[in-house]
């Protein structure tokens, strides 16, 4: 028997998720965040430490967003760890969204579905065979949207990238790769500028 108390369901798209129908004996909270952010954290555990309504004798709370900060991962981890006793999380997330692995550590995969960190790849893949100016578009693009997934997929392919292609750049490239993938999307980080970076290193 799982002793995690926040369960992990990856689905292709949000829109595929299907709420619970309510149950006599437990209270469902649906909350859909769009970005998942240090704010959205507070009032996570405020509701957590509400008493259940009723008779319920716990209540189900059920995140479903695309895209979570770095800031409210680790910030989600003593909750989730060890929350009250009358609640349970279920995080619903793209399957393109990357966690960090001490978050992952305190879920359980439901209906057979892997929790291991995975991002869109092919995201990166464009980028890197993309010339300059192409790629500056692509930035450009993203930021106009505050495309969020985008710029997760781009830190998480390239952390991917260079598990295996190391050998492929000078010492001081690779000091500037380092320094992009452990700094995009931190609190503060100047993404654009970082994206930019990286698209001239690359």
């Amino acid at each position: 028997m799982s002793t995690h108390h926040a369960e992990l369901q990856r689905v292709n798209r949000l829109e595929e998720f299907q709420e619970p129908s309510a149950a006599r004996d437990v209270n469902h909270l649906v909350l859909r965040i769009p970005q998942f952010g240090i704010g959205d954290v507070r009032q996570l555990i405020a509701t957590a430490h509400r008493t259940p309504e009723g008779d319920a004798a716990i209540q189900k709370i059920i995140i479903v967003t695309k895209y979570i900060t770095v800031e409210a991962q680790q910030a989600l981890l003593k909750v989730v760890e060890e929350p009250p006793s009358t609640t349970s999380f279920l995080f619903v997330i793209p399957h393109s969204l990357q966690l960090l692995p001490t978050l992952l550590s305190r879920m359980s995969a439901i209906e057979g579905v892997a929790i291991e960190g995975t991002c869109n790849v092919d995201a990166f893949l464009a980028f890197l065979e993309a010339g300059i100016k192409e790629r500056i578009e692509q930035i450009d693009t993203a930021t106009k949207k505050k495309d969020v997934v985008w710029v997760g997929d781009i830190r998480c392919g390239l952390t991917d990238h260079l598990k295996s292609n190391v050998g492929l750049y000078t010492e001081e490239k690779l000091r500037s790769l380092f320094f992009v993938v452990s700094t995009l999307e931190t609190r503060g980080a100047a993404n654009k500028m970082l994206l930019e970076e990286l698209a001239l290193t690359l």
